[in-house]
């Protein structure tokens, strides 16, 4: 490699994947035949050692907790190194590796060491963290750029045609949702989950744990920090000693069950609604012997709205188009046999609803459907432990 300065050159390439180090290890060994490369493993006394091979190699790749490894003890300096590229830049956040290799820099920048290296962060999106809103989102974006010592942003301008040729770039369409004139199926389930929370309402100020949380309930019940809140009044309800809170825990657990029903509801037929109402009925009617008296009311105002839901007739026209756009998918003019589909949804409740739709209305065309659920445990609605993709 060229010299600098009377500097022999130096390029770290790092990545969080080992995998990925390999993939890159090989397609540079085989572009820069004359530079010596040196691939370090973390699971080998080599990756401690990283000052042996400094002045024999050009080129070394690794994970980044590798160099993070060595800073103080093989390495005194980030100065050893020309250029140090960060794949997947996005995570130089919080305690990662990366953060922490950009501290060592900053902090050695301010020292007034010279000859501290190039940083290239290459990243396919820099995201918004946990943002909430758009300014948390610039937030976020603003302090990974400090961290990486931003100076310049690149993007692909000169050669997009070339770009294109080894990139497949996803069409975005914008589907409205149509709005129902009349939802009778919606009006009930308020109902039932309104009068729930009044229940719970009664038995929550008496319980001097669950006050502060109490007022911290959405006003707008149909907000998606409604089904948080039901978890948090939940977990501490079960908290409470000598079984004192199991009547606020089976308050939690129905109101639950109508904020699930609302959401299945906003894409799919009262029909599937019902069906997953009937689902928990079944649940809850294992021992009716052992229910408190409140927990019978409860239990009765959910028969109550089995039976108002029978009489209701209505379909949804969302689900529908969803159908559509994916029987155009793989059995249209332009379909792919190896045509894969992803539909993202709220909540568990309404990923295998939607799962048990598809599945019948497919059937024709020989598409499979399955859900995916993660491993989280909140709420009534326990998601498994199976990962599986929607075919």
């Amino acid at each position: 490699m060229p010299t600098e300065g009377g500097k022999k050159r130096k390029v770290v390439f790092m990545a969080r994947n080992g995998i990925l180090v390999e993939q890159q290890k090989n397609f540079i060994s085989q572009r820069l035949p004359y530079a010596n490369v040196q691939h370090l493993k973390g699971d080998t006394d080599e990756a401690m050692m990283l000052n042996a091979f400094l002045e024999d190699n050009d080129i070394f790749l690794f994970t980044p907790q590798i160099l993070v490894n060595n800073l103080n003890t093989d390495v005194k300096s980030l100065s050893v190194f020309s250029l140090m590229v960060f794949d997947e830049c996005h995570h130089t956040i919080r305690n990662q590796p990366y953060n922490t290799l950009m501290k060592k820099y900053l902090l050695e920048k301010s020292n007034g060491i010279k000859n501290l290296p190039q940083i290239i962060g290459l990243t396919a999106s820099i995201g918004t963290g946990r943002a909430k809103s758009e300014q948390d989102a610039l937030e976020h974006i603003f302090n990974v750029c400090a961290s990486l010592d931003v100076r310049n942003l690149s993007t692909v301008e000169k050669h997009k045609d070339d770009l294109a040729k080894h990139v497949s770039i996803p069409k975005e369409d914008k589907i409205p949702m149509q709005a129902r004139q009349t939802d009778q199926c919606k009006s009930i389930l308020l109902v039932a989950l309104k009068k729930t929370l009044d229940f719970l309402e009664d038995l929550a100020w008496t319980e001097p744990n669950l006050i502060e949380i109490m007022h911290k309930c959405p006003k707008n019940i149909e907000d998606k920090e409604f089904g948080k809140w039901i978890s948090d009044i939940t977990k501490t309800a079960e908290s409470l000693r000598r079984g004192r809170g199991r009547n606020v825990v089976s308050c939690g657990k129905y109101l639950q069950i109508y904020n699930n029903a609302l959401e299945i509801n906003r894409l799919l037929r009262t029909t599937d609604v019902a069906l997953y109402l009937a689902r928990q009925h079944e649940e809850e009617a294992e021992h009716p012997e052992t229910f408190t008296k409140e927990e019978s009311c409860l239990f009765e105002t959910l028969k109550e709205v089995q039976k108002d839901l029978r009489k209701v007739k209505s379909d949804n026209p969302n689900v529908h188009v969803l159908s559509s756009i994916l029987s155009n998918l793989f059995a249209g003019k332009e379909a792919d046999s190896n045509s894969r589909a992803m539909v993202f949804v709220q909540t568990r409740a309404t990923c295998r609803a939607l799962a048990a739709f598809l599945n019948e209305e497919l059937k024709s065309i020989y598409v499979k459907v399955s859900p995916l659920i993660g491993k989280d445990t909140r709420g009534i609605d326990k998601g498994g432990d199976n990962v599986e993709e929607m075919k």
